[in-house]
C-alpha cells in the first residue's frame, strides 16, 4: 500500500513539473529582437529609391519639344544645357531639332546637353554657373570636391578628344559613304552637285574644310558631288535669210496688256497622294506658293519627311521647288504626330509633275540624286 501511494505520489510530482516547463516555454522573451514593421517599410523605401534614381540617371529625349518644355526637364535632373539657334525652314520656330549626347546617355556631373533649337536668337545661352553652384551646395562638401574633380578631369579628356578628331579624307568616295562617315563623327554638312569630266557621277570631288583639319562635333562641312560629264551641246547651223526686195513695215508696238498665264492647271495637284511607302499632300500656301509635305514611313515608328515650298509653272504645268527640307522623324506616340529629329538636309531642289494618266511624278535632286517615284491620288 505505501509502495503504491509513493509511485503515485512520484508520478504526480513529474506530470506537474512537465507542465510547468510547457507553461514557461510558451512565454515572450522581453529581450529578444524581433524585426519590426518599421524596418520592414525602411527596405521597401530604399529599393524604391535606388529605382528612381537609377532611372533618373538616364539622358531623356527631349528633341521636338518646346525649348521651354525641355530646360525645365533639365533643370529638373540638374543636368547643364547650351542653346544655339538656328533658323529652319518649314519648322516651328523653338522646336529643339537635335540634342548632343543622345537620349540614354548616363547623367554626370560634368555633363553639358547641346540642344539645336529652330527659330532666330541669341548665338547660344548656357546654363547659369550660378544656378549649378546652388545645387551643389546643398550637397556635403567632400562630394562637391569629389565631383569637382571628376568634372575638371572629364572636361579636360572631353576637350582633348575635340582637339584630336580630325576631318576625315571624303574626296573619291559615293555620297552615301561619305555621309554616313559625317553622320557617324557628329558633323554638319550640305553638298551640291557639279558637272565633272574625269570624277564618275555619285562621286565627291572636293570638300572643306581638308582632310585633317580639326572637326569637333558640330562643326560644318561642305563638298561638291560630281554630277558627271556635262552633255554636249548640239552645234547650231546659221541659215542666212534670203534678202526681201520690199520694205517690211516696222512693228508698232502694242497698247493691249499681254495676256495672263492660265493658272487653273495647279488644282488637279491639291489633295493627298499615296505610293508603295511614301505619301504625299499638297495644299495652297500663303503667297501663291504650294506647301507640298512627303512623308516615307521605314517602320511604325520612324521615317523621313520632306517639306516643299512651291511654285507653280503654268507653261510647264510642274511644281518647282528650290528649297526642299528633308528631316529624319519619328512617330512621337503621347502627341500622335510626326516629330522631326536632327540633322537635317536643306536646299533640295527637284519638281512634281502629272502625266496624262493622271499619276504625280516626283523628280528631286536632292543629296541622293534624282529619285522619281510615282503617287495615286486618293
Amino acid at each position: 500500500m505505501n509502495r503504491l501511494f509513493k509511485t503515485a505520489l512520484t508520478l504526480s510530482l513529474a506530470v506537474q513539473f512537465v507542465l510547468c516547463g510547457c507553461t514557461a516555454n510558451t512565454i515572450p522573451d522581453d529581450t529578444s529582437n524581433p524585426i519590426t514593421e518599421n524596418e520592414d517599410l525602411l527596405v521597401s523605401d530604399n529599393s524604391s529609391l535606388s529605382d528612381t534614381e537609377s532611372t533618373a540617371s538616364v539622358l531623356p529625349n527631349v528633341t521636338g519639344k518646346w525649348i521651354g518644355e525641355a530646360i525645365d526637364i533639365l533643370d529638373e535632373l540638374g543636368v547643364k544645357y547650351e542653346i544655339i539657334y538656328e533658323p529652319v525652314k518649314n519648322v516651328e520656330e523653338k522646336r529643339v531639332i537635335s540634342q548632343t549626347p543622345n537620349e540614354g546617355e548616363q547623367i554626370t556631373s560634368d555633363l553639358t546637353v547641346k540642344l539645336v533649337v529652330s527659330g532666330e536668337g541669341d548665338a547660344s545661352e548656357s546654363k547659369t554657373e550660378s544656378k549649378t553652384e546652388s545645387k551643389s551646395e546643398s550637397k556635403q562638401e567632400s562630394k562637391v570636391e569629389s565631383k569637382s574633380e571628376s568634372k575638371q578631369e572629364s572636361k579636360a579628356e572631353s576637350k582633348s578628344e575635340n582637339k584630336t578628331q580630325k576631318m576625315p579624307d571624303i574626296v573619291g568616295m559615293e555620297l552615301s559613304e561619305a555621309t554616313s562617315k559625317l553622320d557617324s563623327m557628329g558633323i554638319y554638312y550640305k553638298g551640291s552637285y557639279e558637272y565633272n569630266d574625269s570624277v564618275p557621277k555619285g562621286q565627291i570631288v572636293s570638300q572643306s574644310p581638308a582632310a585633317g583639319t580639326d572637326a569637333p562635333k558640330g562643326s560644318n562641312a561642305t563638298f561638291i558631288i560630281s554630277d558627271g560629264k556635262q552633255p554636249e551641246q548640239p552645234a547650231t547651223t546659221y541659215v542666212e535669210e534670203p534678202t526681201q526686195d520690199y520694205n517690211e513695215p516696222a512693228n508698232e508696238p502694242s497698247n493691249e496688256p499681254a495676256a495672263e498665264p492660265d493658272m487653273s492647271g495647279v488644282d488637279k495637284y491639291l489633295g493627298s497622294w499615296y505610293s508603295f511607302r511614301p505619301t504625299a499632300n499638297i495644299k495652297e500656301d500663303e503667297n501663291g506658293k504650294y506647301l507640298i509635305i512627303v512623308r516615307w514611313s521605314g517602320s511604325a515608328t520612324e521615317g523621313l519627311m520632306w517639306s516643299f515650298r512651291a511654285d507653280y509653272d503654268p507653261y510647264n504645268d510642274t511644281l518647282n521647288y528650290t528649297d526642299g527640307l528633308e528631316i529624319p522623324s519619328y512617330y512621337d506616340t503621347q502627341k500622335g504626330e510626326w516629330v522631326g529629329i536632327g540633322p537635317s538636309r536643306y536646299d533640295l531642289s527637284g519638281y512634281f509633275q502629272i502625266n496624262g494618266n493622271g499619276e504625280l511624278l516626283w523628280y528631286d535632286d536632292g543629296v541622293d540624286g534624282s529619285s522619281d517615284i510615282v503617287f495615286q491620288k486618293y
